[in-house]
């Protein structure tokens, strides 16, 4: 009986269940393994081990999910793409901010995050010198333009609300109808061309009613528009723009067409005040 239980039973029991547990368990947690090893070498985005050109996947996330340069360039592009059309982006990015939704956050920011991030991954956002080292040069600056969105939209929410104060405090200003320049504010009659280009006592300089920015002019104050700050803002920018960048030539001929906007204005000035004394 108890030869048998050792050698049947018990021979059994270590030959037979044994034996297969550690044939079946191990081999099995070996294969596993092998697996895991072999799903990390593949592509997140195209699930392939080598890219079109044999190369392997060049950079994975902390979570180990893994892409070919040729993938994170397109993927970066895409996202970048994408972002630039997205509307309201700093009230959704608030919003995001304050729901505690990291990756909404991260990606209105123009943060690039594993394509696995929200669907089982929640690796941080790649930083800015693995896209340089992994990404084309493209794709690269598509993703440093993205990262501007964000800012920009916040700035300008802020010139507006800026802006909305400021024209409460000049409810009657007026601004240029070509460059957008102001506030202007009117200190005497409505009639701008009256007194365009006279020369009073004790001043050196004849009075000019055009634009000091752009040499615009129209004869009435009706004729300017409502000041807008933030269309100001955005005048001062391009003219700003536009006198870094031109040459000299052109900048001759801009003075040019300023003087002979002034002259033509101060000349129709004087011939209305010769009208008025002869009446």
């Amino acid at each position: 009986g108890g030869a048998e239980a050792v050698c049947g039973g018990g021979a059994e029991a270590v030959c037979g269940g044994g034996a297969e547990a550690v044939c079946s368990g191990g081999a099995e947690g070996v294969g596993s393994k092998r697996s895991r090893e072999e799903a990390a070498l593949l592509c997140v985005i195209c699930l392939e081990e080598k890219d079109e050109d044999g190369r392997l996947p060049v950079l994975a996330c902390a979570e180990g999910h893994a892409m070919h340069a040729s993938c994170l360039s397109a993927y970066v592009s895409t996202k970048a793409v994408e972002l630039q059309g997205v509307s309201y982006i700093a009230a959704k990015a608030d919003t995001a901010s304050v729901s505690g939704d990291a990756a909404a956050l991260d990606a209105l920011a123009g943060a690039c995050c594993c394509p696995l991030r929200g669907y089982g991954c929640s690796a941080e956002a790649f930083s800015d010198r693995d896209i340089a080292q992994h990404a084309s040069e493209g794709a690269f600056s598509a993703y440093l333009e993205g990262k501007t969105l964000l800012p920009i939209a916040r700035k300008v929410e802020k010139v507006l609300a800026e802006g909305s104060e400021l024209a409460l405090l000049v409810p009657n200003g007026r601004m240029c109808g070509r460059c957008s320049y102001g506030p202007v504010e009117l200190e005497a009659c409505n009639d701008l061309l009256a007194h365009h280009g006279e020369r009073r006592p004790g001043s050196s300089a004849p009075v000019n009613n055009a634009c000091p920015q752009c040499g615009w002019f129209a004869p009435s104050i009706e004729m300017w528009p409502r000041w807008v700050p933030t269309a100001t803002a955005a005048g001062e920018a391009h003219w700003a723009e536009l006198h870094a960048t031109e040459d000299e030539v052109t900048a001759a001929e801009r003075r040019a067409r300023h003087a002979a906007e002034v002259a033509r204005a101060q000349a129709e000035a004087a011939r209305r005040r010769a009208g008025q004394g002869a009446e």
